[in-house]
């Protein structure tokens, strides 16, 4: 009867360890989503004032700046999609940030993620500004 008993003492010991943990979790999801949002109208405020274009119009360390999308194999539909918003050369893509390129029509995460991929082969990626750093 003992054992019994300090079995179920160690079982509701665990249940509000567990309660706990869950607690804690639900706490952090809550301050990575906040903590996302506030990144990401920082990073919002700072592209409508202009202030990264002074850094976007660097140059790119490589030869492949002017080269056309074309050599990075994507499908035709993101080819497309991108020579109709004016993005001719894997240069002018590589000056994007996720955010600018998710809210072109039709481009979502999954051509998003091919683009990234393809420019990977390249030895490129896209521009980076406060992006998903958490």
């Amino acid at each position: 009867m003992e054992d019994i008993k300090a079995l179920n003492s160690r079982i509701n010991i665990l249940e509000i360890d567990i309660s706990k943990i869950s607690w804690e979790l639900t706490c952090i999801k809550e301050l990575h989503d906040f903590l996302y949002n506030k990144i990401h109208e920082l990073e919002m405020k700072i592209i409508n004032l202009g202030v990264s274009e002074h850094l976007k119009n660097e140059q790119m360390p490589c030869d492949i700046n002017g080269k056309p999308i074309d050599e990075l194999n994507l499908p035709y539909r993101i080819e497309n999609i991108l020579k109709s918003e004016g993005i001719h050369a894997i240069g002018e893509l590589a000056k994007k940030t996720e955010i600018e390129l998710l809210k072109i029509p039709g481009l979502g995460r999954k051509s998003l993620q091919e683009i990234i991929n393809s420019l990977a082969l390249k030895g490129v990626s896209l521009y980076v500004f406060l992006r998903d750093c958490i």
